[in-house]
């Protein structure tokens, strides 16, 4: 073997030696991320349930009637109170604005009542009293927080009250004069509520209702005598249907 073949043989082992760990260094990471575990994709995201726009829908649950009486001439300082029940059921509708967590908006709605059950009598066998709401409506505002994942609210809210209100008193054996009005009269409301939104577009809830008509005096019917004075007030318990535009 001369020189030369032998230097080419040198060369061709020093080169294969010097390559060697190369290509291993390079297998070795290919080889080690090959056997890694992979990592599981993000969770998709849900976005937060929008209670921004106009809604509509309907109401319907049970009304409790308090209401004082008190007659100033036939026959003057009795007092009586008239306290019942009725089922009451309408309509409502409204627009919501919302920042982050809170909403706030605007609702009117329109109910009407059936007649209250319940009287008092003053005096045994003579003088009752009472009073029905026929209609009532309230114009009010709401202000309220998402909780959980955004698809509760909880609320509180307020505003005006108007109602169409028949009252009467009978004067029995002794013939007093029957005191008797029917009227619209304007008073305010308040209350709170819970709503659930269930998709994207319809919501159902629950809705507890103050609403205080003050007092006011109307004369008799009968020779124009005069007078009973009463104080209309409500409690409102209801569930709400609603459509989100």
């Amino acid at each position: 073997m001369n020189r030369s073949t032998t230097n080419r043989r040198l060369l061709s082992g020093t080169a294969s030696l010097a390559v060697a760990p190369i290509f291993g260094i390079a297998a070795g990471p290919t080889a080690n991320a090959a056997d890694m575990p992979l990592k599981a994709p993000p969770p998709p995201h849900v976005a937060a349930p929008i209670w921004a726009g106009w809604y509509v829908g309907l109401s319907a649950g049970g009304a409790w009637e308090s209401n004082y009486w008190q007659s100033t001439d036939d026959p003057p300082g009795v007092t009586g109170t008239h306290n019942g029940s009725a089922f009451i059921g309408g309509g409502q509708i409204g627009y919501n604005w919302q920042q982050g967590n809170f909403v706030y908006g605007l609702e009117g709605d329109i109910s009407g009542l059936t007649k209250s059950s319940g009287t008092y009598t003053s005096i045994p066998g003579d003088v009752t009293y009472g009073s029905h709401i026929s209609w009532m409506s309230t114009i009010r505002g709401r202000l309220g927080i998402t909780v959980g994942d955004g698809s509760t609210l909880l609320y509180g809210t307020g505003g005006m009250a108007i109602a169409r209100i028949t009252a009467k008193s009978e004067g029995g054996a002794f013939g007093y004069p029957v005191n008797s009005y029917s009227h619209t009269k304007v008073g305010w409301a308040a209350g709170g509520g819970v709503e659930h939104m269930f998709t994207p577009h319809w919501t159902a809830g629950l809705e507890g209702l103050f609403a205080d008509f003050g007092s006011s005096t109307r004369g008799s019917n009968i020779d124009g005598k005069c007078c009973a004075t009463i104080r209309d007030r409500v409690f409102i318990g209801r569930a709400k249907l609603n459509y989100k535009f």
